[in-house]
């Protein structure tokens, strides 16, 4: 397996210190914000958002990396901000977890069970509980979202080049039935 298609979201982000040689259109890349329009992250969120309507999983993934990016920062004192750990990890939770919630997820049954018996019996709000849920997410992404957002675009693209070959009288005008051009 290619490091690119093996990289899970809890590497994505890291992927901006590469040199643009090492980089190609990839989930990773586009989740990084290293890509440019038609591949930004923008677009594919959009496209997320308008054309699959599955944005949760994208949300999803910004929303464990916010949460790993505070715990990090506030690792230290970690005993001070375990309230508020807590109340970001159920927030997760409650917005992307548990069946039903409002932005469910499309996650393995075992793999949610397994994390909200850690969150919700144990007490557990460490930031790595997440990464088996992201892991799953990010390889629907790579195996769906991903690879019809570069269809999409790539037809977008073909259409629009057509139209705009047919505008610049690239091709000869259109004669109307009485045999004057148009």
């Amino acid at each position: 397996m290619s490091t690119a298609a093996s990289t899970s979201p809890n590497h994505a982000l890291a992927l901006a210190g590469k040199s643009s040689a090492d980089r190609k259109l990839n989930l990773a890349s586009i989740l990084a914000n290293e890509t440019s329009s038609p591949y930004s992250l923008a677009d594919f969120e959009d496209f997320l958002r308008t054309r699959e309507h599955s944005e949760e999983n994208l949300d999803f993934l910004k929303a464990a990396a916010a949460y790993r990016s505070e715990a990090t920062a506030n690792a230290w004192t970690m005993s001070t901000h375990a309230e508020n750990m807590k109340q970001a990890m159920l927030a997760v939770v409650q917005r992307f977890i548990v069946p039903g919630a409002p932005q469910e997820i499309n996650c393995p049954n075992i793999v949610r069970k397994r994390f909200l018996d850690e969150v919700q019996s144990k007490g557990n709000y460490a930031p790595e509980l997440l990464a088996p849920i992201e892991d799953k997410i990010f390889e629907l992404m790579r195996l769906s979202s991903f690879p019809h957002f570069v269809r999409h675009v790539e037809q977008t693209t073909q259409l629009a080049n057509a139209q705009q070959a047919q505008g610049t009288g690239s091709s000869p005008p259109v004669k109307a039935p009485n045999g004057a051009a148009n």
